[in-house]
């Protein structure tokens, strides 16, 4: 995604059943800003969005 829109801001959310720390790690290391583990809590959700959106 970064590369084909790279003037563009992008936020990338990974929502995973995958929830262990390493897998966090991967995460960040391809390129993702936010890790969320399934299912997915709605209010962190809700809040993370919002604190993206006044970024």
């Amino acid at each position: 995604m970064r590369e084909a829109f790279p003037s563009e801001t992008v936020t990338l959310v990974a929502v995973t059943g995958w929830g262990q720390p390493k897998d966090r790690v991967l995460a960040a290391e391809s390129g993702f800003n936010h890790h969320l583990t399934k299912p997915a809590d709605v209010d962190q959700f809700r809040a993370l969005l919002e604190t993206e959106m006044h970024r």
